[in-house]
């Protein structure tokens, strides 16, 4: 069983080195070289001006597809961040209401102390 080690979709066109936009057209051409399998994704403008005549007769060549790129979803943090102060302030304002909580009733202490005997 032969193992096949081909990389990935790229990012970017490999002759002219400009980003692929999200759902640009590209062109794939797998060839081998020495002992290896060298995938090169082409832009369509690329494509036209420098491969798509001869591209199956050079040297190497395996196969050739076309694709849409597809870009990558934006990184989104599952937490948001704050600044340490913040996070500091609003544990610490939660904690004093939580151990001092506010008075339900206009009584003074003394008052409420003496009801109860």
């Amino acid at each position: 069983m032969n193992d096949w080690n081909i990389q990935s979709r790229a990012r970017a066109c490999e002759a002219c080195g400009k980003p692929f936009a999200d759902q640009e057209v590209y062109h794939t051409v797998l060839s081998e070289e020495k002992a290896d399998l060298r995938r090169s994704d082409i832009c369509a403008g690329c494509w036209e001006k420098q491969f798509s005549d001869g591209a199956r007769d050079r040297k190497g060549f395996i196969s050739y597809w076309q694709g849409i790129y597809e870009a990558p979803p934006p990184v989104v943090d599952a937490i948001h961040k704050d600044t340490a102060e913040t996070l500091f302030e609003n544990s610490s304002s939660k904690t004093t209401r939580a151990i001092y909580p506010p008075p339900t009733s206009s009584r003074s202490c003394s008052n409420a102390n003496a009801s109860s005997r």
